[in-house]
């Protein structure tokens, strides 16, 4: 119904794919009714569907290179998972009193890893805003009831401005390049995990550097 429309909203989706930058079925949707300019147009879903299938658009996955899983994985997961199951019968531990740490990156920008783009294309590059490495360190743990614990976070600097003291329902530290290290993990140890209780726990996490140092085994 909307010929010139369509032509045009195919040229920009090609203009976007250009400069890498992501399309989405919503972006189309909306971009179809500004370029229709008429008010009883809906962009449906269906509408959407057939418009891409008449221009030979899919979803594509971004092209990267995965990463390859350690060899004999699945004994070495096994037997972590009987140790633990023996510790846990050993010392009669509850639930409520096993918990797992691990740290991870939060980006600055996290671009998806989809656009809309052209079947068949080999690559599909997209635009990021230039701080997709930037990032801070987040500690994330939970206990086996469920239970999740307040968050360590761990921003790039030496000092901590005053508005970052007083986050509600987190803790924040600072490190030269915004890593964990053994003092944020003493940190960690000292306000989160051993302020709920004095009865035995058992901690569940990785060989990560910092948790392995002689300072932290003793905590």
């Amino acid at each position: 119904a909307f010929p010139d429309a369509e032509d045009n909203l195919t040229a920009w989706i090609h203009e976007q794919r250009q400069a890498y930058f992501r399309v989405t079925r919503k972006a189309i949707a909306l971009k179809s009714v500004w370029l229709a300019n008429d008010s009883q147009f809906r962009a449906s879903r269906g509408w959407v569907d057939n418009f891409l299938k008449r221009n030979e658009f899919v979803i594509r996955q971004r092209t990267t290179t995965g990463r390859h899983l350690p060899i004999n994985l699945s004994p070495k997961v096994a037997n972590f998972i009987k140790f633990c199951g023996k510790l846990r019968q050993d010392f009669k531990l509850l639930p409520e009193f096993i918990g797992n740490m691990d740290e991870t990156a939060i980006l600055a920008d996290m671009p998806s890893n989809s656009s809309i783009d052209h079947r068949g294309v080999k690559n599909v590059p997209i635009l990021t805003t230039g701080h997709d490495k930037s990032r801070v360190t987040v500690c994330l743990s939970a206990m086996a009831d469920g239970r999740k614990l307040p968050p360590l976070i761990v921003f790039k600097g030496k000092r901590i401005p005053t508005d970052l003291k007083n986050i509600r329902g987190a803790h924040v530290s600072f490190t030269a390049n915004g890593w964990m290290l053994p003092e944020t993990t003493e940190m960690w140890i000292k306000n989160i995990w051993r302020i709920f209780s004095f009865q035995r726990r058992l901690l569940v996490w990785d060989a990560f550097r910092c948790h392995l140092t002689p300072g932290i085994k003793k905590r």
